[in-house]
């Protein structure tokens, strides 16, 4: 699996060169953004398109990787919990094997169960 992603990442990373290089002079364009708040007016700034496909590619990657992150934190959190349980399990199959066995040789025999005494019918 860990050679896939690697060959998937790189097709990527060549597919995106070779958009690059083809497209060198209509990625240098620049752009004018400009933001109009409520009441606070930025700009505008001249920015360079392949700059904002990159703030706009890294935008998307960052929740992605946050979510990653967070998953992975919560796995390692849960094998922790299990890790400890399974030494808490072996700790005890431990103790429980090094008990003595106890075996009876001779076997009582069961004790007749009595029976209730009859009704004698009267006369």
């Amino acid at each position: 699996m860990r050679y896939v992603k690697i060959f998937f990442l790189l097709f990527f990373l060549t597919l995106m060169l070779v958009f690059v290089f083809e497209n060198v002079q209509a990625l240098s364009a620049p752009v004018n953004l400009r933001y109009d708040f409520l009441f606070l007016s930025l700009g505008p700034f001249a920015i360079p398109l392949y700059a904002l496909l990159f703030a706009a590619l890294f935008a998307g990657a960052l929740p992605l990787a946050l979510a990653d992150f967070f998953l992975l934190f919560r796995q390692r959190r849960q094998m922790k919990k299990k890790d400890k349980r399974i030494a808490e399990l072996e700790s005890e199959l431990e103790k429980f094997r090094n008990l003595p066995l106890t075996e009876t040789t001779e076997i009582e025999p069961a004790a007749p169960a009595e029976k209730p005494a009859e009704p004698q019918p009267e006369s």
